[in-house]
């Protein structure tokens, strides 16, 4: 498996036909590839795992629908660098994870960048747009995050109840 140091995932209304050719799972008319995580509580609590397979069935650029939405997914940091230097210095950006952003709202911390829009959104990314592509940085971050996700990730899992909730 190739190893991956960043994930993007951009959303934005279709509005070329090239995206119909960016591989993914099949959506269904209205309601896209939500049909998939609406009856498998387990796909949403893991959707890393869910990206990860993405990854390895459709490759680098996967694409999934969400009713009206389009989010592409990129896995490669060079075509997540070629996005972003080409877009609008203050595009929408779906929220990574609602629960994060509400607890971040509530406890009146930092959104952060993957929660974050406008101008709090760009003063960030320029704040890290350097260290974030450079890929020798990004490696080695990289490297050192994985074991220590790993068991994190293994920790909480054993830490689920019945509901879902750890």
């Amino acid at each position: 498996m190739k190893e991956k140091s960043f994930t993007g995932i951009i959303s934005f209304t279709p509005k070329k036909m090239g995206l119909k050719h960016i591989p993914g799972p099949t959506a269904l008319p209205v309601v896209g590839n939500l049909y998939q995580y609406m009856f498998n509580k387990s796909k949403i609590l893991k959707y890393h795992e869910v990206l990860q397979q993405l990854y390895e069935k459709y490759g680098p650029i996967v694409r999934e629908t969400f009713g009206n939405k389009t989010i592409i997914h990129l896995f490669d940091p060079v075509d997540a660098k070629t996005v972003l230097d080409n877009e609008d210095k203050r595009p929408f950006v779906v929220p990574l994870q609602e629960t994060t952003l509400l607890y971040r709202k509530k406890s009146d911390m930092s959104l952060g960048l993957g929660n974050t829009n406008g101008e709090e959104w760009y003063r960030l990314r320029s704040a890290i747009k350097g260290f974030m592509f450079d890929f020798y940085g990004l490696r080695s971050l990289s490297v050192k995050k994985d074991g220590v996700f790993d068991d994190i990730i293994a920790k909480l899992g054993d830490e689920i109840d019945e509901n879902g909730q750890v």
